[in-house]
């Protein structure tokens, strides 16, 4: 009776640490998106698209007709978003060496001074310093992948997941009681996620990059409140 219970508790903080995690990233996405020079942080390999728009954009040469979407608005070049994959590279570095504890907490205070120096100046560092961050969150669910209940940065392992399970509860005739609990975890981390987009783009829209301190304390209070969750 008692390890039940535990084990319930511990699958509860699970999800729930989950759905933190996956808002934290979608959030920081777009809000480096929105007020960061068009730059995503969760995402890296989005930038690399992002680049090569901009490049051919500056150079006159547009793929689809018509097009002006302004990806700088703040008129930086285009190379600063390569930038983002060496600083992710060092992130994931980083993280090898970290307990679960000790990488929550760092991101925590990396997003915590991104934020607080984005209340003094608008330096495209801070967004790197963001990047920095989310690297080491997308290395948490490989080195830790008994804390959470997947991939909490990314989506597209989560919605085709998402899929699959829907597919076989629907052709079981409802009765797969398995894909369904799974189909339950793999909505945790998409709302998450979801969750975190629409709120970091009307808070960004209001605050620009000083919106970062939000998932900053978030995550700091919750390792303080539930330590024993992040040994």
């Amino acid at each position: 009776m008692h390890k039940a219970k535990l084990k319930q508790n511990h699958d509860r903080q699970v999800c729930f640490n989950t759905l933190l995690l996956a808002f934290c990233a979608g959030y920081c996405d777009t809000v480096t998106y929105t007020s960061g020079h068009a730059t995503f942080s969760a995402h890296i390999t989005g930038n690399f698209v992002l680049f090569a728009f901009d490049l051919l954009h500056t150079a006159g040469h547009l793929p689809i007709p018509g097009a002006r979407m302004p990806i700088h608005p703040a008129g930086l070049p285009a190379w600063p978003r390569l930038l983002s994959l060496p600083v992710f590279v060092a992130s994931i570095f980083t993280a090898r060496r970290l307990t679960r504890r000790r990488l929550i907490l760092l991101e925590a205070i990396l997003l915590i001074a991104a934020g607080s120096l984005a209340t003094l100046t608008q330096n495209y560092s801070l967004t790197m310093l963001t990047v920095f961050a989310m690297g080491l969150q997308n290395a948490f669910s490989t080195l830790f992948p008994t804390s959470v209940l997947g991939p909490t940065t990314i989506m597209t392992t989560n919605v085709t997941q998402t899929v699959l399970n829907l597919s076989a509860f629907l052709q079981s005739k409802r009765t797969d009681t398995t894909a369904k609990n799974a189909l339950v975890s793999n909505l945790i981390p998409i709302t998450g996620f979801t969750t975190g987009c629409l709120l970091g783009a009307l808070l960004a829209t209001y605050t620009g990059m000083p919106a970062l301190l939000l998932p900053g304390i978030l995550l700091l209070l919750r390792q303080i409140r539930f330590e024993s969750f992040f040994p």
